[in-house]
């Protein structure tokens, strides 16, 4: 599964996007080709990976899902509307 999280054309290309590898690493990965990093690197092609292993995945959703519902009455609503806009399917309810 591979997300695009930015893009952006011009003299400086720039490609970066979230995957899950076949061994349920997460990798956030962005490429460079152009004119910044022949300036900066002294070639047109830059690549940087960032990796969030297998075992410490959980930890990472649990940091994000706080960063953006926490300190929110209404989160678990939110969270629920965020998941139904992304069509991941879930499970609400309710007692009584």
């Amino acid at each position: 599964m591979r997300v695009t999280l930015y893009e952006q054309q011009g003299a400086t290309r720039v490609h970066i996007d979230a995957s899950v590898t076949d061994d349920g690493d997460l990798e956030v990965a962005g490429h460079d080709i152009g004119e910044a990093p022949k300036k900066w690197w002294g070639h047109d092609d830059y690549e940087y990976i960032v990796t969030i292993r297998k075992k410490d995945k959980d930890r990472l959703l649990l940091a994000l899902i706080e960063a953006r519902f926490g300190d929110d009455a209404s989160a678990v609503s939110r969270f629920r509307d965020f998941a139904r806009e992304k069509d991941i399917p879930n499970e609400w309810f309710t007692w009584p």
